[in-house]
């Protein structure tokens, strides 16, 4: 029942919340951390700050190298492989003329992700 209004409600909530977007472009959570975000709604601030902080919740290099079925993560290059793409794409600056091109657009937006995605060993 939610659901088909959940973009009515993102929307509107824009107006009410004043200066959630520039909370979470402050975030900066450090690679490894984790955000969680509380309350109701339709998660609208949790995916923005997973689509910003992409490393967030990366497994680490020698701590959090352990993942949930218990097997030890061994040379975990998903850090270096992550800020080689982001730095010879030119990830950080695609996204910054991205930013400017939808404070100008209100009603059509463009996005870029860079979606890392582990596999688990069965």
């Amino acid at each position: 029942m939610y659901r088909p209004q959940a973009a009515i409600y993102d929307a509107s909530r824009k107006y009410y919340l004043l200066g959630r977007d520039a909370l979470l472009d402050g975030l900066a959570p450090a690679a490894g951390d984790h955000v969680l975000e509380i309350g109701c709604g339709t998660g609208r601030n949790l995916i923005r700050a997973a689509r910003l902080y992409p490393r967030a919740n990366f497994y680490g290099v020698t701590q959090r190298n352990v993942t949930h079925y218990g097997q030890t993560i061994e040379d975990n290059l998903i850090h270096d492989i992550v800020a080689r793409i982001e730095r010879e794409s030119g990830y950080r600056d695609r996204r910054t003329i991205i930013a400017e091109w939808n404070r100008g657009n209100p009603v059509v937006k463009r996005g870029l992700a860079l979606t890392p995605v582990k596999f688990g060993i069965s």
